[in-house]
């Protein structure tokens, strides 16, 4: 299959690799690359190797969401991913992040800042080349916890917490929990519209530790979705009645 190139220097020439059907195949494949200088009847006895490999695609990225911090580690499944040191996932088309290999379906990569909003995500093996299958990604603003209450919680005690935080800036999409020490609780949004802001409400998370330990809002996914001024809860010991006298 011939490409016609164009020579920038004496030493180089450019060309448009042709495409091949066979690399439409679940497997790359070699193919030796000759020069010719009288269209095509003639060629260079000297040859160089070049690689054709099935194109990557993408099909989901989990967890799809995160603040614009970034810094989260997610997996993106699809195809055709090769066991090399260097896979690229560019987020929004400027941000770029170096992934992982896990196998051919599977990488995982960490988050870049960004700026809110929803984005598309697409993986390539060179840093050049990117693949026509795309998924999308959300940034959010971080939210801001700003209070708690109650803020002392016996423990083994179920107890209802009230979260003041930027409600409105959660995603519908998205299920939402309170995390104290690592274990997580399903929260609800109680939304004023007219100030446009509200509270969480959710149980206290069931830890088995006393004392004192940050509270976040996280997705089912343990994705920390509140800013790092973190509120705090202190877990202490329910005082246990053995007696009454008289």
């Amino acid at each position: 299959i011939l490409s016609r190139s164009v020579s920038p220097t004496y030493q180089e020439i450019v060309c448009l690799s042709p495409e091949q059907p066979l690399a439409y195949t679940n497997s790359s494949f070699k193919v030796p690359v000759y020069t010719s200088q009288d269209g095509g009847f003639h060629f260079s006895p000297s040859f160089l190797t070049y690689i054709y490999r099935y194109p990557v695609s993408i099909d989901w990225i989990h967890p799809n969401i995160a603040t614009s911090e970034g810094g989260v580690k997610v997996k993106v499944i699809g195809k055709g991913f090769v066991n090399q040191k260097t896979i690229y996932a560019k987020f929004g088309g400027d941000k770029v992040s170096i992934c992982l290999y896990i196998s051919s379906t599977s990488i995982e990569c960490e988050v870049p800042s960004h700026a809110p909003g929803v984005f598309e995500v697409s993986v390539s093996l060179d840093g050049i080349n990117y693949s026509l299958s795309q998924s999308k990604f959300e940034y959010i603003e971080a939210i801001s916890v700003r209070s708690v209450e109650p803020s002392l919680i016996p423990m083994h005690l179920s107890t209802m917490l009230s979260i003041e935080v930027d409600v409105v800036k959660i995603p519908e999409s998205v299920s939402i929990y309170c995390n104290a020490g690592g274990v997580l609780s399903e929260a609800s949004k109680v939304v004023d519209d007219q100030l446009r802001t509200g509270k969480l409400r959710c149980n206290a998370p069931s830890v088995n530790t006393i004392g004192r330990m940050p509270l976040s809002i996280t997705t089912d996914a343990n994705v920390v979705l509140s800013s790092q001024d973190f509120l705090f809860v202190e877990y202490f010991s329910a005082p246990s009645l053995e007696n009454l006298v008289p």
